[in-house]
């Protein structure tokens, strides 16, 4: 599922150097604020995009504009959600570099660290709820652990009512001259059939060399 995928691609060692998740932790005394690019780019890049969407892709307007998916509020609000984890092969948070003990930390999940995790998110997810009357971010997500909040919230993200169209739209783009004579429709079909824009991806670049369309 794409749950599945945004999840495997959340606690990756190399996602979480590359957007800086991997060492983010909780708020402190001193002013520390958790990292929050990762909160961004989960909701710009890999889920639910800038802007609202329809079901057919189309922009949700008001006064003519196109109206914000999230706010920078949601984002920092997100930041907590990924703090409190490092390479799966650390024994302490800390000191973990890389190479510690070996280069196996790049091939496993990310390990969470609950003290450096921050501790009040459920708070700070019912006030994501209740940020907009009729458009809500995300609710219902399970709290006991630090792996179920991060499943939670790829479950949420993955089943949002902007997630559909707007991976479509990047599969379309990323297919331009691949699909057939109705390139929403077969993206729509393909998005369907393997349920996740990863997958879809892999199709895709199977039948590059070969010429032939996406079906």
């Amino acid at each position: 599922s794409y749950r599945t995928l945004l999840e495997q691609v959340t606690l990756s060692p190399v996602m979480g150097r590359y957007l800086s998740m991997r060492g983010s932790r909780r708020a402190d005394a001193s002013g520390r604020r958790p990292d929050e690019n990762y909160a961004r780019e989960i909701l710009q890049l890999f889920s639910i995009g800038l802007v609202q969407l329809n079901p057919d892709g189309s922009p949700v307007l008001q006064a003519g504009q196109p109206l914000p998916s999230y706010s920078q509020y949601n984002i920092k609000t997100f930041a907590h959600v990924f703090t409190g984890w490092n390479f799966g092969n650390c024994d302490g948070f800390e000191f973990c570099s890389p190479g510690y003990p070996n280069a196996i930390g790049w091939n496993q999940p990310m390990r969470a660290f609950a003290e450096f995790h921050h501790t009040q998110l459920r708070s700070i997810a019912f006030r994501i709820a209740a940020q907009g009357a009729n458009f809500r971010l995300c609710e219902g997500v399970a709290f006991s652990t630090m792996t179920n909040m991060i499943t939670g919230v790829c479950q949420c993200f993955g089943q949002h009512q902007c997630t559909t169209p707007f991976m479509l739209h990047q599969m379309k783009c990323h297919a331009r001259g691949r699909l057939g004579a109705h390139p929403w429709q077969d993206a729509q079909r393909l998005y369907q059939r393997v349920q996740g824009m990863g997958c879809g991806f892999l199709h895709e670049n199977e039948r590059r060399d070969s010429g032939q369309r996406l079906t």
